[in-house]
């Protein structure tokens, strides 16, 4: 992880996920770019993390990609989905109360 100053002024973080990936971010501060340095270390390190891409994926999505492949199977599953899930979680990240295990859900199943 380190913090670099580029030739318009501003700061950049380059960082690696867990995975290997690399990613930056761009400030107009050093102390910025230093604060979200330190709040990446913590993330990493304490295993925290959440890729952005992941916040973006619905609980739709999720949901359908805990079931089986087969396409009998997910011929079956879609209703389901529309009909019921849909309704009440919508698109809606899935984290939190609305996560799979979360108290959200098992309430609404309960």
């Amino acid at each position: 992880m380190s913090i670099h100053r580029q030739t318009n002024g501003n700061w950049k973080v380059v960082y690696r996920e867990h995975g290997g990936g690399q990613r930056t971010r761009t400030f107009d501060r050093m102390s910025e770019a230093a604060m979200f340095e330190t709040s990446m270390k913590h993330f990493l390190l304490s295993g925290t993390y959440i890729a952005p891409e992941a916040g973006r994926v619905t609980f739709a999505a999720a949901w359908l990609a805990a079931r089986p492949r087969r396409p009998a199977s997910v011929a079956a599953h879609r209703p389901r989905l529309k009909c019921q899930l849909l309704p009440v979680f919508g698109g809606r990240p899935p984290c939190g109360d609305y996560d799979v295990a979360g108290s959200g859900f098992r309430d609404w199943i309960g």
